[in-house]
């Protein structure tokens, strides 16, 4: 090691960053936005999931408003089940959402309403529209409730489960709140609007009007990522994909993609999004190449996961999102999301589809029954999964440990040691061999809360965890070690003897 001479170098004297707090949303979203922290009891937290400044963007009937909403209901509900309150703003510049449709949603995320989630949005959800308020009016209000929650040191919290990785101290910051933009595309100033109804526009006073509306949301857009951070505002923002078109040639031909986002499909170009809005969003994911989830069989066209075996909707779709700009994360990568038109993203069947997708990792069986190898003893058919995804939570949490093992080698660079690339029917095996009980270990919280050590809960268990127990690097803090034999409490004993 270098020996350094001892002198005294003089510094800024500023505070020192905090850590952003990003807020769970389920499988395949929370690997490909996050970091890994490690918590009170040597666990490792995944930090990861919605961040505080998320874009979704995609041409028409590509999900785009329903995956903005999902993400902030889940985000949503992470703050309540922690027992604090917390609100969402929705600007619809389109002026066609319904707090009904979200209402809707929200069923599917709160089936037998234990959380009263459906009542609370009633109460504590917020759209406003630009036939109501002006977007001018609109930005004034976002502003002063930056300032008031800013000032409001009785909503600061301890985030128990972040601890400051260099500092060492808990996390402590404003409780969340909620807002979205739908669509950004057409988020226009009072002055602009007025011309345009007036159609008060010659060539001249058209080029002028672009350019007032490109620096008002410039303005808006350079204060945002502070306005959020100071207050913990988690902002999710939608824009329309239109085609490029060059005027030489004609729409049809392909364009280069825009170096500023290299992942976004040839030829498209975000309508009404400025420089600023490619750039300052912490992840950017692009909806597209929605498809229904059908199959053909005797019975003519029918849906590839029936809700029963009689079902012959076709409610059922799958769109892609490909990640174009992640500033804690892989660009370029895509997921897939299952979409009901009346339930909304189907995160857990996602998975499945997802897992199906990439080789059938972690599912063992046939093409006509097929099992979770984390979950031998229940049985799976085309016809019944769905169903049984919804009904039974030790197959979601099965599927969520199963997800994430694929997504952390494949995307993460700090599971790509080889060691970490574990099937898993032999992690399902190894840790019974271990001792462990896996009724105990499907009953466990796959997300951190704010107070995440009330015994209230069910205890957390991360995926990077669940491997490392495997790898003999960990045991569950929480867990009994009666009859457990795992190489890291043998450890743990001998630095007590030493000790």
């Amino acid at each position: 090691m270098i020996k350094l001479k001892e002198i005294k170098l003089p510094g800024m004297e500023l505070p020192e960053s905090t850590t952003p707090v990003n807020i769970s949303i389920g499988p395949l979203f929370d690997l490909v936005y996050c970091e890994f922290l490690k918590g009170k009891y040597g666990e490792t937290i995944v930090n990861g999931g919605l961040p505080q400044y998320t874009a979704v963007i995609g041409s028409v009937n590509n999900y785009k408003t329903t995956l903005m909403l999902h993400m902030t209901m889940v985000g949503l509900m992470r703050t309540l089940e922690a027992g604090y309150p917390s609100q969402v703003e929705t600007l619809d510049t389109e002026i066609s959402m319904k707090l009904t449709r979200i209402m809707q949603l929200a069923k599917s995320l709160d089936p037998n309403g234990d959380m009263g989630l459906v009542e609370y949005i009633k109460r504590y959800w917020h759209i406003s529209d630009t036939n109501s308020v002006s977007t001018n009016e609109w930005v004034s209000k976002f502003d002063k409730l930056c300032d008031d929650k800013e000032t409001n040191k009785d909503i600061e919290v301890n985030y128990d489960a972040y601890i400051n990785p260099v500092s060492k101290k808990v996390l402590k910051n404003k409780i969340p709140t909620f807002i979205n933009i739908d669509t950004f595309s057409k988020f226009t100033n009072d002055k602009a609007f007025n011309k345009i109804s007036d159609n008060d526009l010659d060539d001249s006073a058209t080029n002028t009007l672009f350019m007032n509306i490109g620096m008002f949301k410039k303005k808006f857009l350079i204060s945002l990522p502070r306005n959020l951070a100071r207050a913990n505002i988690y902002a999710i923002l939608t824009a329309h994909v239109g085609e490029k078109i060059d005027m030489a040639t004609g729409p049809a031909m392909y364009i280069k993609p825009s170096k500023q986002l290299q992942f976004l499909k040839g030829g498209d170009e975000i309508e009404g999004g400025t420089k600023d809005f490619k750039q300052s969003p912490n992840i950017m994911y692009q909806a597209h190449t929605a498809k229904a989830l059908t199959i053909k069989n005797a019975k003519g066209v029918v849906p590839e996961f029936p809700i029963h075996e009689n079902d012959t909707s076709t409610d059922l779709n799958v769109v892609t999102l490909t990640v174009l700009r992640n500033k804690s994360g892989q660009s370029g990568i895509s997921i897939p999301m299952v979409v009901s038109q009346s339930e909304g993203i189907k995160p857990w069947l996602s998975a499945f589809y997802y897992l199906r997708e990439v080789g059938k990792f972690g599912i063992g069986g046939n093409n006509l029954s097929f099992y979770l190898e984390l979950l031998p003893d229940v049985k799976l058919q085309r016809t019944t999964v769905r169903e049984k995804i919804d009904t039974n939570p030790k197959l979601r949490r099965a599927l969520e440990f199963t997800s994430d093992a694929f997504q952390l080698i494949m995307t993460r660079p700090e599971y790509k040691d080889i060691e970490y690339i574990i099937p898993m029917e032999k992690l399902y095996k190894g840790l019974i061999d271990m001792g462990y009980d896996w009724d105990k270990l499907l009953e466990t919280r796959g997300y951190p809360l704010i107070d995440n050590y009330n015994e209230d809960y069910p205890p957390y268990l991360s995926t990077p965890d669940l491997l490392d127990m495997y790898l003999g690097k960990y045991h569950p803090w929480w867990y009994p070690t009666d009859g457990i034999k795992n190489p890291c409490l043998d450890k743990d004993k001998n630095k007590s003897i030493a000790a």
